[in-house]
């Protein structure tokens, strides 16, 4: 199916691009060569002809926010957030464009126009799963837990399936000590998405945290499996080793997590490979 739907679609762009040399001034070839590549993710070769719609149809609203979406993509937060402006001001209650102003202000660290806009946002759809999901991200990552909840249960009533909303509001629970609660929406994204790296090592935290280390190991294990480079993770799993009293599977997690990054993890993961080496009598490395 993946292969018919991208034959289909640069068959369609190949034909497109006809048109466009045939008629160079013509919108509608453009629009549809950036939206196919857009479809295949190909937002690099997507961006050109959007902006070449931008030259010809300067007012379209609607040809801005792909153009911004395009930047946001591709990382570049900047460019994105002056064509969703100017989006903006063409359509000024685009839910999705004000959204996706909030997104970019976060990623430029501008997080007091990020909440301007995630509240806007709720003012004036307080349903939409979307920005209510985002907007509990951001509270989290601004330690507003609680506040987040409140989001985070609004979208997971709106989109119950969504893996995301899930595991935040399982994150909001963790960080609120409150573990049983956390394992049910846990249990709930897992059943959706079992190959999630987080939600495994989410579960694994919070099953250790309530002195069920064995337990605990499968899913520090599968989040290992899926990501081995996830310093956090691997530190874990030393941590869960070290409850069940296995040192030396410790030691080699520790010093795995060390070797990942050794800033983000000094000092305390040297001083749990220098734990471990003391209950394994080798005193000469603890030392």
């Amino acid at each position: 199916t993946v292969i018919v739907n991208f034959t289909r679609l640069m068959t369609a762009i190949l034909w497109l691009k006809k048109a466009h040399r045939l008629e160079p001034e013509n919108a509608y070839p453009l629009v549809n060569i950036g939206f196919h590549y857009q479809n295949l993710k190909d937002f690099k070769n997507a961006l050109p002809y959007h902006l070449k719609r931008e030259k010809i149809e300067p007012n379209s609203a609607w040809n801005k926010r792909q153009v911004g979406f395009c930047y946001q993509k591709l990382n570049d937060f900047k460019k994105a957030l002056k064509f969703y402006k100017s989006a903006q001001e063409l359509e000024p209650l685009n839910i999705w464009c004000l959204t996706n102003i909030a997104w970019c202000s976060v990623k430029l660290n501008d997080n007091k126009t990020a909440q301007n806009y995630y509240e806007k946002v709720y003012e004036m759809a307080p349903d939409d799963a979307v920005n209510n999901r985002l907007f509990g991200h951001f509270l989290i990552n601004q330690n507003k837990y609680e506040l987040a909840l409140q989001y985070l249960l609004k979208s997971h009533q709106t989109l119950p399936s969504h893996t995301g909303a899930l595991a935040h509001i399982a994150l909001c629970y963790e960080n609120l000590n409150d573990y049983q609660t956390a394992i049910l929406y846990l249990q709930k994204s897992l059943e959706l998405d079992p190959l999630s790296e987080l939600t495994n090592m989410h579960y694994g935290y919070c099953l250790n945290e309530l002195k069920q280390h064995l337990e605990a190991l499968p899913y520090y294990l599968k989040a290992f499996e899926i990501n081995p480079k996830y310093h956090y993770n691997v530190k874990q799993l030393g941590i869960v080793n070290i409850n069940l009293s296995n040192f030396e599977n410790a030691l080699k997690y520790f010093k795995l997590a060390y070797e990942i990054d050794k800033e983000l993890n000094f000092p305390s993961v040297l001083t749990q490979i220098a734990l471990c080496n003391y209950k394994l009598g080798n005193e000469k490395e603890y030392l």
